[in-house]
């Protein structure tokens, strides 16, 4: 539904969103493959791409490529780039390829719930996000159309922005995108193996979270 009036809202008020560049002081490290940037001190962008062609056009996902000055400090030392705000501290091992659990983890710094999170890890407090159509349901529970003729099954609800347990990742790797035309329309992206996540910490601050992720 949200993608649905974005896309509707561009449309009708004719918002134009050309092609923008990360703002490149808020780039904490890149090389041939990964992009890391600082989109706030609670909030992440990790990219890695195959063959090196980061993406910079707005998505559903990310309208805004404009950030507002963050601060950081990057470490390189031993073949790992750490990347550290107020909030969290990021490992990566360099040239190691695609993120995976055994060269990619962020911890928590100065927020409750402390986490030491890695990709793959359950997001098991996530509180969920929004569903198209309540036809059918009674309750979260699907029961048919009139007719009890349902699979009785729970509602599959995706997660959402907000969890307990104070971290959240949206994985924007083959989310939609806008191009650069005068009115901005739909594309898809680059076939390919990239990964464009958003890590997101922010403790219990949901309201933090929300003004993030614009």
């Amino acid at each position: 539904m949200r993608t649905i009036w974005i896309l509707l809202l561009c449309i009708c008020s004719g918002i134009k969103m050309p092609a923008q560049d990360n703002n490149t002081s808020n780039v904490a490290y890149q090389d041939e493959h990964t992009r890391f940037t600082i989109i706030s001190d609670g909030t992440i962008r990790m990219e890695w791409q195959k063959d090196g062609k980061f993406v910079n056009s707005p998505s559903f996902v990310a309208v805004e490529r404009n950030y507002a000055p963050a601060e950081f400090q990057v470490h390189d030392s031993d073949g790992w780039i750490e990347i550290t705000t107020s909030k969290f501290t990021l490992k990566y091992k360099k040239d190691s390829g695609k993120f995976t659990a055994s060269n990619l983890a962020i911890d928590s710094k100065n927020i409750t719930p402390s986490f030491h999170w890695k990709p793959g890890d359950t997001n098991a407090g996530n509180l969920k996000g929004t569903f198209r159509t309540l036809d059918g349901y009674d309750g979260d529970i699907f029961v048919g159309n009139g007719n009890d003729n349902g699979d009785h099954k729970p509602m599959p609800i995706e997660d959402g922005i907000l969890s307990t347990d104070g971290w959240t990742l949206i994985d924007d790797s083959k989310g939609l995108l806008f191009d650069d035309s005068e009115w901005a329309w739909v594309t898809e992206r680059p076939s390919g193996e990239g990964q464009d996540w958003y890590f997101m910490a922010y403790g219990h601050n949901y309201k933090k979270a929300l003004k993030d992720l614009k």
